[in-house]
């Protein structure tokens, strides 16, 4: 084989030491440059610290203001007022809305004939007792027999009776309060015909209002009598300061078998200013922890497969930390993590993937 044309040989040399002085130069321009980019990587972030707090887990509910329905221990706050008897509504002594006290008129019923039936048991009454006078003094004489004695008897007793039923009667015509409170809805008017036990209004004691919620059967066993409740209108912002403090005052022995659920009464404060029929959201504090380690929300970040970090500040750099959570409320929450402490910073607003490391810029004191 012939050697290699010393031409050819000698430019190939050229380029190949050309190609090596190229690689050189750039590889010293652009390697400071890249270096100094990824030093020069800096995040703007807000911060917080890494405190103590009582957490409490809350189990969340939706419900309707009522009227106490009543429990055990607790009669019920509202009802419906019905007539007593068959009659004819003669007079609406009452206006929906109306505040009554015990005993007020409420409805005035026809008392002709209930009445007239006073009168004939009073005229009868008064024979009786006269003719009972009568024979008990001949009795006591020897001048009547025991038997035409003891018949007078029998019939003053009778005509005293019927006069307590006339009398009942004509006080039936007259439908009254029977406690104080608000009448809800008016169910008869003056001139309609009424059968016994036919509504004739509702009365509530809006003083005494509960929010009846359903919970399904599995977290039932969550809940006692005497939980502390939260009650919100509309829960957002603002609604911690806008809640009612409440707590469970029943808890329905029997279970629903349709909708699997069981019903509680989670008892108001009175002057809540709640409406009934009003749907409200429910918050039951089932669970407490002291001293718990805590972190606004906002400074953890959740990837993908469930996994949980946070990144702690520590100078001018952030570095990520993997963390397990547990409770949260008001806007924080239970951390876990090794080397977590009291008094750390950890990046808050800005800390959404973060690097494991990397330079930030803090644009806020930690708190």
């Amino acid at each position: 084989m012939n050697p290699l044309n010393p031409k050819f040989t000698a430019i190939f040399a050229v380029l190949a030491a050309c190609a090596v002085v190229a690689v050189v130069v750039v590889k010293k321009v652009r390697s400071p440059q890249v270096e100094e980019d990824e030093i020069q990587t800096n995040v703007a972030v807000e911060t917080a610290a890494v405190q103590k707090q009582t957490l409490r887990h809350y189990l969340h509910l939706y419900g309707t203001v009522s009227a106490d329905p009543g429990s055990e221990s607790t009669p019920a706050a509202s009802m419906q007022v019905t007539a007593t008897a068959d009659g004819l509504v003669e007079q609406v002594n009452c206006t929906e809305g109306q505040q009554v006290q015990k005993g007020d008129l409420l409805f005035s019923m026809d008392s002709r004939f209930a009445a007239a039936e006073v009168e004939t048991a009073t005229a009868d009454a008064a024979f009786a007792e006269n003719n009972f006078a009568r024979q008990k003094a001949l009795h006591s004489g020897g001048a009547a027999s025991e038997r035409t004695f003891l018949e007078a008897k029998r019939q003053f007793d009778q005509t005293q009776a019927a006069l307590v039923r006339a009398r009942t009667g004509l006080a039936l015509t007259t439908v009254t309060a029977p406690f104080a409170g608000t009448v809800t809805g008016i169910k008869a008017r003056a001139g309609e015909t009424v059968g016994k036990g036919q509504p004739l209004c509702s009365l509530a004691d809006l003083s005494r209002l509960v929010v009846v919620a359903k919970v399904p059967v599995r977290e039932i066993g969550l809940l006692a009598k005497g939980q502390s409740v939260h009650v919100y209108e509309n829960p957002g912002e603002n609604a911690e300061a806008l809640a009612r403090n409440g707590s469970v005052s029943h808890i329905n022995p029997h279970a629903d078998p349709d909708s699997a659920t069981v019903t509680i009464h989670c008892s108001l404060p009175s002057g809540n200013g709640l409406r009934a029929g009003q749907f409200v959201h429910i918050r039951v504090a089932i669970a407490e922890k002291e001293n718990c380690l805590t972190v606004p929300v906002e400074s953890i970040y959740t990837d993908y497969v469930g996994k949980s970090t946070l990144s702690v500040v520590e100078g001018d750099t952030a570095r990520k930390v993997a963390v397990d959570t547990g409770f949260i409320e008001n806007g924080r929450v239970e951390i876990h993590g090794e080397g977590m402490a009291e008094g750390m910073t950890v990046v808050t607003r800005g800390s959404y993937a973060l690097p494991e490391t990397t330079r930030i810029t803090v644009k806020n004191p930690a708190q």
